[in-house]
């Protein structure tokens, strides 16, 4: 049977909404590889790469979060040239996101609940 890929989609009701959840996206790929849960191929083959770093901008994204994204891209590379200092990548993309989670202003949630 041969395989088909599968597109999805999530609904943000606004660029700060977007960025929040391109920023929790991000953060559970970091915690898998982290984890060792999956390699640094799999997360900037799906999550971390040209097309994120395109939502993030029309999304109006920060420096900083933009940067996030760019050393994220970069994990892939880490693995496999410099092993040792994959935890240490990991542990600054994170903190990157966390703090622009934290200037993000807080938001009500407007739209629909569920996108199907």
């Amino acid at each position: 049977m041969k395989s088909r890929e599968h597109l999805v989609e999530f609904c943000a009701a606004s660029g700060a909404d977007a960025q929040r959840l391109i920023i929790i996206l991000s953060l559970g790929m970091c915690r898998a590889l982290e984890g060792r849960l999956v390699t640094g191929d799999y997360s900037c083959h799906r999550l971390f790469g040209p097309a994120l770093i395109s939502a993030a901008r029309r999304a109006d994204a920060s420096k900083g979060l933009l940067d996030a994204l760019l050393l994220a891209t970069e994990l892939d590379a880490i693995e496999r040239l410099v092993a040792d200092d994959l935890e240490r990548s990991l542990a600054d993309v994170q903190a990157r996101l966390l703090e622009e989670l934290r200037l993000l202003a807080p938001v009500g949630l407007e739209g629909s609940r569920w996108s199907v």
